[in-house]
């Protein structure tokens, strides 16, 4: 809650004093936006390490299950220059990605 503790039911779903966990709000969100930023990062490598990946990459519902935290997902890419090499095609939105060169 706004107080900056989250409490835990036990198991009969009631609440004790040992139940109370003292979490900063910031670091809980920290903590939460750096889970996001590996669970996507784990989705893009599993589809640029596919044998035969043609650089069009699809995250099923990017906009939904990270959009509000991480934005778009070419940005989100161009984030990480070190990593990634995003490249437009045609004058659109479409884009190719692959691992940056070592």
């Amino acid at each position: 809650g706004a107080s900056g503790f989250s409490l835990t039911p036990t198991a009969a779903g009631s609440l004790n004093k040992n139940s109370i966990e003292e979490r900063p709000q910031a670091k809980r969100g920290t903590d939460r936006l750096s889970g996001l930023v590996q669970c996507a990062m784990a989705e893009v490598d599993a589809q640029l390490q596919k044998p035969g990946f043609d650089g069009l990459l699809w995250i099923t519902k990017w906009n939904a299950r990270y959009g509000q935290h991480l934005g778009q997902l070419r940005t989100f890419l161009e984030r990480y220059p070190d990593k990634f090499k995003v490249m437009p095609i045609g004058g659109g939105k479409k884009f190719t990605v692959f691992y940056a060169e070592a």
